[in-house]
């Protein structure tokens, strides 16, 4: 290797380096401007009474196949529709029969979410 390959090489390196440097510098800067940035984000969801305020109730009057029935009113299903029982445990379409009490969410005119209240 002569002395002109073995300069340029150096030089590559050197200026590797110095991004790196800067990059570092500049990730610093960023999280001492936005520290949220670094902040953990999560998403739960619960059944409790308290994340059921946004939800409307009524009784099913009719069950169909792709549809549903509350209070005379005949609502088609979210092609991501969750069907719970009260205690957040998952329910099959074949449990659900007029009478039933539900929670329901609505969600481009569809039901998405819907919570039956399991009589005591």
């Amino acid at each position: 290797m002569d002395g002109n390959t073995a300069m340029d090489f150096r030089q590559a390196s050197i200026g590797v380096a110095s991004q790196n440097r800067a990059m570092c510098v500049l990730c610093v800067i960023l999280l001492a401007a936005a520290p949220e940035l670094l902040a953990p984000v999560a998403w739960a969801e619960s059944s409790n009474v308290e994340s059921r305020g946004s939800l409307e109730e009524g009784e099913i009057t009719g069950v169909g196949q792709a549809t549903l029935d509350v209070k005379g009113t005949t609502y088609r299903l979210h092609q991501k529709m969750t069907l719970l029982d009260d205690e957040g445990w998952p329910m099959e379409w074949s449990q659900l029969r007029p009478g039933l009490i539900v929670q329901y969410q609505l969600k481009d005119g569809a039901l998405y979410k819907i919570i039956v209240i399991i009589p005591r």
